[in-house]
């Protein structure tokens, strides 16, 4: 296992170092999807259900929380997928929560239930306009939340809005290089009989810029 992460590492710093020019190979890259309908819900579907539960105490949607934390009498519980955090005081008993733990209970539209739910709202001025972000809609649906722990207590991070994704690899790069830098290199680590180094190899096609013509590369 160590070998292939050793492998892989060497291949994608070759790979981020080369530039397209003459004869070139291209690498095509393809994701493929089972089919499968019973995959489960996703972290939206899974949090739109937080907006219906119901809870008949505190106590009851505490349950349903991690805890992170517990000193001095005092504990912190957080919800990693809403962000949701509560403080709990164990002399008293007494459970404060960042937002109502009986959502499901309160009158308003579902849009109005993600806003109670968000622990940040960003307002921002786009062309003379005022919009928001709500942290419930813009992170905990993406799934761009994250808790960490830290000392005596944690952390929550916040990602709002879409992130954007930027691909590492490029469409064409030199037949010399590929050559040298990537076939050589997996070759000598791997060996040319290894599958993995054949897959690899299968995904690059020779193209010559003047013929306008294509082949696999050479196995």
């Amino acid at each position: 296992m160590k070998k292939f992460i050793r492998t892989i590492s060497l291949l994608l710093t070759a790979i981020i170092m080369l530039g397209g020019l003459s004869c070139l190979s291209v690498i095509g890259v393809s994701a493929t999807s089972s089919g499968n309908k019973d995959e489960g819900p996703t972290i939206k579907e899974i949090l739109q259900g937080y907006l219906t539960k119901k809870y008949d105490t505190p106590e009851a949607k505490l349950a349903t929380m991690e805890q992170r934390l517990e000193k001095d009498g005092y504990q912190l519980w957080v919800d990693k997928l809403s962000g949701e955090v509560a403080w709990v005081n164990l002399a008293i008993g007494q459970i404060l929560f960042t937002n109502p733990y009986d959502i499901a209970t309160t009158h308003g539209s579902a849009s109005t239930k993600e806003q109670l739910m968000s622990q940040i709202h960003v307002r921002y001025v786009d062309n003379d306009t005022e919009k928001s972000f709500y942290s419930f809609v813009e992170a905990a649906y993406r799934g761009q939340i994250k808790v960490k722990n830290i000392k005596n207590g944690i952390r929550v991070e916040y990602t709002l809005g879409r992130e954007e994704t930027r691909m590492l690899v490029p469409r064409l790069i030199r037949r010399d290089r590929y050559e040298n830098l990537i076939r050589s290199v997996v070759a000598a680590e791997l060996g040319e009989e290894n599958f993995t180094f054949k897959k690899l190899n299968a995904y690059y096609l020779l193209k010559d810029p003047e013929e306008q013509t294509s082949e696999p590369a050479k196995q």
